[in-house]
């Protein structure tokens, strides 16, 4: 995936996390050893993604592999915390020779409801008061069409549903909906640097903590450059889709003091974002007989013949 490189400031093209982390066994065998040589607890596996993370006690290791040249993830830290944008503590980062990192972050206890009014003027002082200009050199900052998984129309052409064995006319009604979708959004790609901001880019419930001393933002691997409504349509799909009640979106938008539910470009990225999450889930169930159920629930859900809200895996 190719980047434009300006002399200095960030680097606009793919996301920090270029490709997935690598094999588990060896991020396993080498977070062992970094937890070891950082005299932490035994590392436990929390989640594997793009990234792997471990917890270790107080601390969390997070193994990914970066873009190469992308700068140590400090140096972000300092700039969003310079624009009152709480995230993890960063405590240390270790390099290996083959290209993967490990990142020891604080752990942050999530127990209360989040605060989702804070967060949207959380998320209203990112787009406000981070430019481009103020990110570290040699950030990358993903351009939204070029990430992979927003090759929507050759995702939806490639998919292989023999895994959920279904029959042949559901087969056809699901992909006639979802080329549907796809072909009627295709505008999207021509809006993306209209009034564009720097996004989070993964603004999920999942990607908000309570800290404390209120919401922590944390995974800023898919920071972007795109409209505002690149980090308020993840939103929108959580309220429609997965089981989050309307009022989480309401009361964001109290805290960011704009409404996007109606605006064209938001309810875009929200559909899009669930083509995107039902063809990864059938891809990721051709290899893992656990995800079989939920990603032919997606599958089904297109044609009216699954009901219910869907489940991150």
């Amino acid at each position: 995936m190719s980047m434009r490189e300006p002399a200095s400031g960030p680097v606009v093209g793919a996301p920090y996390i270029g490709a997935p982390f690598g094999d588990r066994e060896s991020a396993e065998d080498w977070v062992a050893d970094v937890a070891r040589q950082w005299s932490l607890p035994a590392p436990v596996l929390v989640r594997m993604s793009m990234n792997a993370v471990y917890r270790c006690g107080d601390v969390v290791l997070r193994v990914g592999r970066p873009v190469p040249g992308a700068p140590a993830s400090r140096e972000l830290c300092d700039v969003l915390r310079n624009a009152d944008i709480p995230i993890a503590e960063i405590i240390d980062e270790l390099d290996a020779p083959d290209g993967r990192r490990v990142t020891a972050m604080a752990y942050i206890t999530a127990g209360a409801e989040v605060d989702w009014v804070h967060t949207g003027r959380i998320v209203a002082r990112l787009h406000d008061r981070v430019g481009v200009d103020e990110l570290p050199d040699g950030w990358p900052v993903a351009d939204p069409r070029r990430l992979p998984w927003w090759e929507l129309e050759q995702l939806v052409g490639e998919l292989d549903t023999a895994c959920l064995d279904i029959a042949d006319d559901v087969n056809e009604r699901v992909r006639a909906r979802l080329t549907h979708v796809v072909d009627g959004y295709r505008w999207w790609r021509d809006e993306v640097d209209h009034d564009a901001v720097i996004c989070h880019g993964d603004l999920q419930p999942a990607n908000v903590l309570m800290g404390s001393h209120g919401p922590v933002l944390i995974d800023w691997d898919l920071l972007a450059m795109a409209p505002r409504g690149w980090d308020h349509g993840p939103m929108l799909a959580q309220t429609r889709r997965w089981g989050v009640p309307s009022s989480v979106y309401d009361q964001y938008t109290r805290g960011y003091g704009t409404d996007l539910s109606a605006d064209r470009f938001a309810l875009a990225v929200a559909e899009l974002r669930d083509v995107a999450a039902t063809v990864l889930a059938v891809r990721a169930a051709a290899s893992n007989p656990v995800a079989v159920i939920e990603a032919r629930h997606r599958y089904l859900s297109w044609i009216g013949e699954s009901s219910g809200p869907w489940t991150a895996r």
